[in-house]
């Protein structure tokens, strides 16, 4: 599942309703944050209670963050771990 949040200036927190009226919701561990399109290594941004993502330093005003959440294990480990 993925959700879609647009950003305001220095926003760090996303969290609730994203622009599809659908609350983020995920495990921890399962999920993949993208900034404009980038995937950012899970340094980079806090994600732990299932209900939010916390970024390092703050987005851009209009900046599109996007959570794609997977159910059991993250099929990207795989290769991550093994390395590919």
């Amino acid at each position: 599942q993925t959700f879609k949040y647009t950003a305001s200036s220095n926003q760090t927190t996303f969290t609730g309703s994203d622009a599809n009226s659908v609350t983020l919701a995920y495990t921890a561990g399962a999920i993949q944050v993208f900034l404009n399109g980038i995937l950012l290594d899970a340094s980079d941004y806090t994600a732990s209670n299932g209900t939010s993502v916390v970024l390092g330093s703050g987005a851009g005003s209009g900046d599109i963050l996007y959570v794609a959440s997977y159910k059991g294990t993250n099929p990207l480990d795989y290769f991550k771990n093994n390395n590919f």
